[in-house]
């Protein structure tokens, strides 16, 4: 049995020109493999149900974006809810994230706080 995909508005729409959000009104339909149609990241879902599987994570230099590496994907974060970044927070702090060369986040994502800050 096929599930709906719901409809939704990419939250890296606030990011977009004007121009951009004429060219794609939206709503943003997840498409079948689980990425976003406007922004190409997956989905939040998606993205956790690989992180749970222990798919590697590639660490970039952006606080709001990682690479999923087998199969090669991109993640944006804002596309992660409040649930699953608590989640998130949780796995890294367990230490059951599969994290690439270095083994650490380059820029911690940015809805990690730094302590004593």
């Amino acid at each position: 049995m096929l599930r709906k995909r719901s409809a939704v508005m990419c939250p890296r729409r606030a990011e977009a020109s004007p121009d951009v959000l004429k060219m794609f009104p939206g709503p943003d339909r997840p498409r079948r493999d689980g990425t976003c149609p406007f922004c190409g990241s997956l989905t939040g879902e998606e993205f956790m149900r690989r992180v749970r599987a222990g798919d590697q994570l590639g660490p970039t230099d952006k606080a709001y974006k990682v690479y999923l590496e087998q199969p090669w994907g991109k993640f944006y974060f804002q596309h992660l809810g409040e649930d699953a970044r608590r989640e998130f927070v949780d796995l890294l702090n367990a230490g059951r994230l599969n994290l690439g060369y270095p083994g650490r986040f380059y820029v911690l994502p940015f809805f990690i706080g730094t302590p004593g800050l």
